[in-house]
């Protein structure tokens, strides 16, 4: 088996013997990898070939399961006893028990309900997450309340089952408080960035901040019109998405090539689930393309994303789509994130604040600056085509999609600019040698004189024109006329500050700062600052 960080040998595979049929009986995906450790000649057998002969030979299967449990030790299969299997709905809350559960598929959220009512974002939970530990080992009662964000499966560990475990193999217990460790310390930190953001809270909103995107592992991607470019879109994020990890788009055309005209019908939905649960295990995450209207394929998106994303055109006016007001109105627990698309050589963001105060249940937008090819008029296959040629090429990890895809997978690169007044100056270099070792950076932050660099960044996102325009700024600021205007009575300070807040505004003008607002309920943009 080819652990993350070594391998282990599990059996070896003698002639005459079988392997690689358990995943033939299941249908699941391999869990191991096999190596030849010599030159050998092996019979290879279909699946569909397989199925045959366990049709014409029923008693097949009998001895097949026999090469299984006899190759899987006794406490192996002991646990496997203990252990149950239960499915949770989307939407329904976890039963409180002092056992653990693994998530094997899907997403929960954990909440606490505090004494105002208010309801604090606990933690996140996605596919080989544990749940309920700290309350197995400690036997106390549980504090928080476990919701479903999709549809689940999980694999329930009795308070019995984990203690035998913890005898037969003490080590566990290491193993265990060191993953406890890792989640407490992400909670603190995560708390202490709450705790700083505090002015931008409000009494109305229903949850505390938060961004547990590490885990995500389905995204759903649905249209506010039917103008928006989906498939072009997704594509692009799909090719972003491919330099970080295994990617897989699917649509219900896809599906319906896959496994069959009738795969989204009702009673092949145990198969759909299987499958697209495979596809989950074996890629790094799954982009679900919905249909431009409430389809069955469209509803099956939203029950299996993690995390939903709302594509819209910055140019066009924030009308509430028709999907989004079905997600409006049903008990969709999924994190909803907007995004807004724009030409490349189009007018900077405006108007954010109009979108996002027609959708307050969205958690965060994203403006992006899309390739021209987003917005060509094509043909499904023409488009099709002009991608492939797209996907042999690496993706621009400078990109706007290459954002995007950082932010989804919990790998995004913020760089914060300290002050110092002049030495400020500095940052201008900083920021051309991390452009030029290659080093994306997706969310630029600063205090005083780090605050105007790292916005002169962003606006201009060039290193030459950055550089000149600081340049002239502080040409400005060093001018003996303008020190000699600025004097003041020195009780705290020999300048107003009027100089400086001048040549600001001269600056950046009339300018909002409305790209990167990631709690709609209150925002500087709405503020009108």
């Amino acid at each position: 088996m080819i652990d993350r960080e070594e391998e282990t040998l599990l059996f070896v595979t003698h002639p005459g013997e079988m392997v690689g049929h358990l995943a033939v009986l299941t249908g699941e995906p391999l869990i191991f990898t096999t190596r030849a450790h010599k030159d050998c000649t092996f019979l290879s057998i279909s699946k569909a070939h397989f199925y045959e002969i366990m049709r014409e030979e029923p008693r097949v299967v009998l001895n097949v399961a026999h090469t299984v449990v006899k190759r899987v030790s006794p406490f192996v299969r002991q646990i496997d006893f203990a252990l149950d299997w239960m499915a949770l709905e989307a939407g329904r809350q976890g039963e409180k028990s002092d056992s653990t559960f693994i998530v094997l598929s899907g997403r929960l959220r954990s909440v606490i309900a505090k004494d105002n009512g208010k309801k604090e974002l606990a933690g996140e939970y996605g596919r080989g997450d544990l749940i309920g530990v700290v309350e197995a080992l400690t036997h106390m009662n549980r504090a928080t309340t476990v919701h479903a964000v999709r549809d689940s499966e999980l694999a329930k560990l009795p308070e019995g089952a984990l203690n035998s475990i913890k005898r037969r193999y003490p080590q566990v217990v290491t193993r265990l408080i060191h993953l406890l460790g890792q989640k407490i310390l992400g909670n603190m930190q995560l708390g202490s960035l709450a705790a700083r953001s505090l002015p931008l809270h409000t009494a109305n909103s229903k949850w505390d901040d938060g961004n547990p995107v590490t885990n995500l592992s389905t995204v759903a991607i649905l249209p506010v019109s039917d103008e928006i470019p989906l498939m072009a879109f997704t594509l692009e994020l799909q090719h972003a998405l491919s330099g970080i990890g295994p990617t897989l788009l699917l649509t219900s055309d896809i599906i319906k090539q896959r496994l069959g005209s009738a795969a989204l019908d009702s009673v092949h939905e145990y198969r759909l689930s299987s499958w697209l649960g495979q596809q989950e295990d074996i890629h790094r995450i799954v982009l679900y393309q919905s249909d431009s209207g409430l389809t069955p394929w469209t509803q099956r998106c939203i029950r299996q994303a993690d995390c939903i994303i709302i594509v819209g055109l910055g140019e066009q006016e924030p009308t509430v789509g028709e999907l989004e007001q079905m997600l409006e109105s049903s008990a969709v627990r999924a994190q909803k994130q907007l995004v807004l698309l724009h030409r490349e050589d189009g007018p900077p963001p405006k108007g954010t604040a109009e979108w996002l105060n027609m959708r307050s249940w969205i958690s965060t937008h994203h403006h992006l600056s899309c390739p021209r090819r987003v917005f060509s008029r094509r043909s499904l296959p023409k488009l099709r085509e002009l991608y492939q040629r797209v996907f042999e090429k690496c993706p621009d990890r400078h990109s706007d999609f290459s954002r995007l895809a950082r932010i989804l997978t919990g790998n995004s690169i913020a760089v914060v600019l300290g002050g110092g007044g002049a030495r400020g100056c500095s940052q201008v270099g900083i920021i051309r040698a991390l452009n030029e070792a290659g080093i994306p950076m997706d969310i630029v932050g600063g205090t005083s004189i780090g605050s105007f660099m790292g916005a002169l960044y962003a606006e201009e996102k060039s290193n030459s024109r950055m550089r000149i325009r600081a340049r002239e700024w502080a040409m400005d600021m060093t001018s003996l006329f303008q020190k000699f205007v600025d004097l003041t009575y020195p009780v705290t300070s020999m300048f107003s500050g009027a100089s400086f807040n001048s040549g600001i505004r001269s600056f950046f003008k009339d300018k909002q700062i409305e790209v990167w607002c990631n709690n709609p309920q209150k925002c500087f943009c709405k503020e009108d600052r």
